[in-house]
């Protein structure tokens, strides 16, 4: 009795906070009392960095990967029943290094690895047998291009363009002093002809030129997603979204948050812990997500908060920080809205999108309901006001 109680009591205290919406705004995102829970085994972990939702033959399938145990798991997204656990080696012929993040499930035939050291892909299937590996270590020009090391919290996901695969780029160091203005965002490689080619748009400069070097979030970490005609492109210490096409014009739409002011750029702290602290206070945009049922997107902002020195600090920045909020948007970036939700009661870039709404991932470690030997999800509604 003593546990529904507490239950009830968050359920309450979550479609409260979540409802603090402006006057002006024209729809917010309501908390349903509606759940999916997918049972985690023993040897597994609660996902916190690669989650994505595929389609195969009409079915829908929730898939994500246990890091350390280089293993993808893949669920039924509506019976919640395991259908895959597909292990891979470390080494050998279908070794492929030492952990296993973000990848790519295209069908069950075509999934596709990124090693977290070396610029290849592994196009494996469910058996976890390597069938080839994509090799795009340099581009046809000459550049020496970066690893595909990303996860739901930067970068996003690797995607196809027509027949050609797009690999997310960091900030290309080799490059040195021009690193910024000759960085591309992205490449693309033909996996027909093997052709990889620069996507035509470079890192712009959004923090300044002189505190690139020492700030925290120098960086310049990105959110990259395809809404199927265009990239769209945020940066965590930018405002504005970027929309590219395939021939690199680029479109820049305000997107500002209410409850971010004004964007900070602290400086490293001297202890690597307060460093710790200091990332996971400071406010900054985060994932950009396309609702392709509802035609709108969502600017996923993590909010300024002020942490005890007790915490976990690792733990909350791998959890999505504390509190946040969702602005969300048209198909023309104009904002219709922005919700903010209460800290540690979601991981908010463990998610997905549904026909029946958002989904956010309730198995944050500071609730009092959580459990590492469930998977949860509480769905999240668009309502117009």
């Amino acid at each position: 009795m003593y546990r529904f109680s507490i239950l009830l009591t968050i359920c309450f205290l979550l479609v409260a906070c979540a409802e603090q919406a402006d006057p002006e705004d024209k729809y917010v995102l309501h908390p349903i009392d509606e759940y999916l829970e997918y049972k985690i085994d023993d040897d597994t972990r609660v996902p916190l960095y690669s989650l994505y939702t595929f389609e195969e033959r009409g079915v829908e399938y929730l898939t994500f990967s246990d890091p350390s145990s280089r293993t993808i798991l893949m669920y039924d997204l509506h019976s919640c029943q395991q259908v895959k656990k597909i292990p891979f080696d470390r080494e050998g012929p279908n070794g492929i290094g030492s952990v296993l993040f973000g990848f790519y499930v295209k069908d069950f035939d075509h999934i596709y690895i990124p090693s977290v050291n070396e610029s290849f892909i592994y196009l494996t299937d469910t058996t976890g047998v390597l069938r080839n590996k994509i090799d795009f270590s340099r581009t046809e020009d000459g550049l020496k291009t970066k690893s595909a090391h990303y996860t739901n919290l930067s970068y996003g996901q690797l995607t196809f363009m027509g027949e050609s695969l797009y690999i997310p780029q960091a900030l290309n160091t080799s490059l040195g002093e021009r690193m910024i203005e000759e960085s591309p965002i992205g490449i693309l490689v033909d996996t027909i002809t093997g052709k990889t080619t620069r996507f035509p748009m470079n890192y712009p400069y959004v923090i300044p030129y002189n505190q690139r070097h020492e700030a925290i979030h120098g960086t310049m970490e990105s959110t990259q997603i395809y809404d199927g005609k265009n990239l769209i492109v945020a940066f965590n210490k930018d405002e504005k979204l970027y929309k590219v096409d395939k021939q690199g014009k680029v479109e820049t739409f305000p997107a500002k948050s209410r409850y971010l002011p004004r964007l900070k750029f602290p400086k490293f702290p001297e202890d690597f812990s307060q460093t710790l602290k200091k990332t996971c206070e400071t406010a900054e945009y985060r994932n950009v997500f396309y609702d392709k049922y509802r035609n709108v997107y969502y600017r996923f902002v993590t909010l300024e908060a002020e942490l005890g020195s007790n915490e976990d600090y690792r733990k909350i920045l791998h959890a999505g920080k504390a509190d946040f909020s969702i602005v969300i948007l048209d198909e023309n970036f104009n904002i219709l809205g922005e919700t903010r939700f209460p800290a540690f009661t979601y991981v908010p870039h463990i998610c997905f999108i549904n026909k029946d709404g958002l989904y956010l991932s309730t198995s944050h470690f500071k609730r009092e309901d959580y459990s590492d030997d469930v998977l949860r999800f509480q769905r999240i509604e668009l309502v117009k006001k």
